[in-house]
């Protein structure tokens, strides 16, 4: 498979049919349910960690023994936690040539996609256009416009790029034009979701004294 758009799903899952009997789902329901949650969420949203509504799993998944053998080869498992729900371990493609996140994290790819799409649609407005370095400039402007309302947070924004002062959302945005063709490049940081949280704890022994009074 070995695609940065696509998605392994595993596994079916247990729920009530329409006449109320509870019945194995093969795991292509599961790959339906991911699909439509996916869909529900805003671009660049993860899917890592949120809960999805069946009654059981086909075969039990444990994390991290079971999550992190599927997760090394590429496959997006659901399990049970501990309060008895079920949740993505981690929503990731099957992608396994590099660990590049906009290939390797399904919601990195997808706030890439919109971003490029964002951009292309913006730019087609000056196809027809004279090719001169006022529309140069004016490309850039818009460009660059459109890149600051992806960097925008939720709620004013999508949220699509993420960046600060020292390390800006988007970089490098150059246009060139030659006989009728434009091109625009540009470098930009599409957000990468939080997979893991490392906690770090010094343990140092308590030292004090005490006074009786006279």
């Amino acid at each position: 498979i070995n695609s940065d758009r696509t998605g392994y799903i595993y596994p079916g899952f247990y729920d009530y049919d329409a006449y109320g009997q509870l019945i194995l789902m093969p795991a292509y329901f599961m790959a339906a349910l991911c699909a439509a949650a996916f869909s529900g969420m805003t671009p660049g949203e993860p899917l890592t960690n949120k809960s999805l509504r069946i009654r059981g799993l086909e075969v039990p998944i444990a994390m991290p023994a079971d999550t992190d053998y599927l997760i090394r080869n590429g496959v997006l498992a659901v399990y049970k936690n501990i309060r008895g729900g079920f949740r993505v371990a981690k929503s990731i493609s099957t992608w396994r040539t590099n660990d590049n996140y906009n290939r390797v994290e399904i919601s990195t790819g997808v706030a890439l996609d919109y971003t490029v799409r964002s951009v292309r649609e913006r730019l087609e407005l000056f196809v027809g256009k004279k090719g001169t370095l006022i529309s140069l400039n004016s490309i850039l402007e818009a460009t660059a416009s459109i890149l600051r309302t992806l960097t925008q947070q939720e709620p004013f924004g999508l949220g699509l790029l993420a960046g600060d002062v020292e390390n800006p959302s988007f970089r490098n945005l150059t246009a060139s034009i030659k006989g009728d063709v434009v091109t625009v490049e540009f470098e930009c940081s599409p957000v990468v979701p939080i997979n893991y949280i490392l906690v770090s704890i010094y343990a140092s022994a308590y030292s004090g004294n005490i006074k009786t009074a006279d």
